[in-house]
């Protein structure tokens, strides 16, 4: 959820008071973030 991969199935995530989403919104929020899986679950092509 902190990865915007998926919403939050109840309430909401905010980050320094900014509402956490998976669209295409807060984008600077979303720059600040950083995830890597450890099977790759969202992107087959992904590498580290």
């Amino acid at each position: 959820m902190l990865a915007t991969a998926e919403e939050p199935t109840t309430d909401e995530i905010y980050i320094n008071g900014d509402r956490l989403l998976c669209d295409k919104s807060n984008p600077k929020l979303k720059r600040r973030l950083g995830y890597l899986p450890d099977d790759y679950p969202l992107y087959e092509d992904l590498t580290v």
